[in-house]
């Protein structure tokens, strides 16, 4: 009865196979069981036989009659079989389906190391979530290898360096110590804006009482890319800094060269938008919930023009009659922080950005008068008194 039970099992993995196309499988299989007759009407049969399986019909083997001396004759042992199959495991399908996923190996091979993203992620990222909420508070220098994987891929969200860091980097310690080259060598990080935004994190957590701003950590490029930009108005910039992975670390250590270098952001005018923005985070904190708060406030009302993102000042444009020129305003950099903060940005300089045409003397008027007037009662990034810009004096 168990021989009866065990040639059952392999024709029932034999027809389960066959309607997957796993071909070779099946060969291995056969061969593995000496049942020759076998792999010989697998061969000569296969596109039949696939056909029925896959469409659920039973299987013909009329024509394949073997005895159980046939079978067993040569019959490799149990645990020649417990080999296969362990092995069959390990390397995962054959065939066509092996080379279409080519792509996973590494993650389906990462299940076997003690600290790894599988292929299906879920489960070793929200490990890897834990493993940072308990190291991130912890001394670099006390890290272990999990702690760092958890570093790159969790807070600075760059898991495509995780490979290469669980091979190289085996304790905080070591990633404190390394050099902008070693960076370079032993995680293959090409980008020198990726190695500078690993160093300037690394520098935080080697000296956390030193950091001013606790909540910049917290911004990440993805933030930066999308909400962020888009609220400064240069949403025409969100893939460069998305692939550059600029964060708020990264980004409060940005000078004006290096925006135009690294970003390729070569107008004079968006530089000085970006640079506002960043001290529109640094007056908040970087905290986003600040922010978001204090823009929820203003949405209505017309006041706090500190906080007001690219779309509100268009809004309030339509508001004063300048619909027909606030449409002009879109990806231009001009948002609240631009007309509070920098003191030679006047009306003048929005209405250029408006397009409004020199002669239409009334309609500047109009603005000079409407914006001196919001500006009066901007409130103050510097605390809890009335902020006077010098717009106000301005005639």
């Amino acid at each position: 009865m168990s021989l009866l039970i065990k040639v059952l099992d392999n024709l029932s993995f034999l027809i389960r196979v066959l309607s997957f196309g796993r071909y070779f499988d099946v060969i291995a299989l056969c061969t593995s069981i000496k049942l020759h007759q076998l792999v010989c009407f697998v061969q000569g049969n296969f596109d039949s036989l696939a056909s029925s399986g896959v469409s659920g019909q039973e299987t013909s083997t009329d024509g394949l009659v073997l005895s159980n001396s046939e079978v067993y004759t040569n019959h490799t042992t149990e645990a020649d079989d417990l080999s296969y199959y362990k092995k069959r495991k390990r390397y995962g399908r054959l065939g066509l389906v092996r080379v279409f996923s080519r792509g996973k190996k590494k993650s389906a091979d990462l299940k076997d190391r003690p600290l790894s993203l599988s292929s299906d992620g879920d489960n070793d990222v929200s490990d890897l979530v834990q493993i940072w909420q308990v190291n991130k508070t912890i001394p670099i220098s006390q890290w272990k290898s999990s702690a760092v994987i958890a570093f790159l891929h969790v807070h600075l969200q760059m898991p495509m360096y995780t490979d290469r860091c669980m091979e190289n980097v085996k304790s905080g310690k070591v990633l404190a110590d390394m050099s902008d080259i070693e960076l370079s060598k032993s995680l293959g990080i090409i980008s020198y804006m990726h190695r500078r935004k690993i160093r300037l994190a690394i520098e935080d957590f080697r000296h956390p009482a030193s950091i001013k701003y606790p909540k910049m950590g917290d911004i990440d490029h993805h933030f930066v890319a999308h909400d962020w930009l888009t609220h400064v108005g240069l949403s025409q910039y969100s893939f460069t800094f998305e692939t550059q992975m600029i964060d708020g670390r990264l980004l409060t250590a940005m000078t004006r060269k290096d925006i135009e270098k690294y970003l390729n952001i070569t107008s004079k005018p968006h530089q000085d938008s970006i640079l506002l923005g960043v001290e529109l985070l640094k007056h908040l904190g970087y905290d986003r919930e600040v922010l978001g708060k204090r823009k929820e406030k203003c949405d209505e009302y017309d006041h706090d023009p500190l906080v007001w993102s690219n779309e509100r000042v268009i809004r309030w444009c339509d508001s004063i009659n300048l619909k027909e020129y606030s449409s002009n305003l879109r990806s231009s950099g001009v948002f609240g922080a631009l007309l509070v903060l920098n003191h030679s940005y006047g009306p003048e300089e929005l209405a250029e950005c408006l397009n409004i045409p020199v002669e239409k003397t009334a309609v500047r008027k109009h603005l000079v008068g409407e914006l001196s007037s919001l500006m009066i009662n901007a409130s103050s990034p510097y605390g809890n008194n009335v902020y006077v810009s010098p717009l106000a004096h301005r005639g």
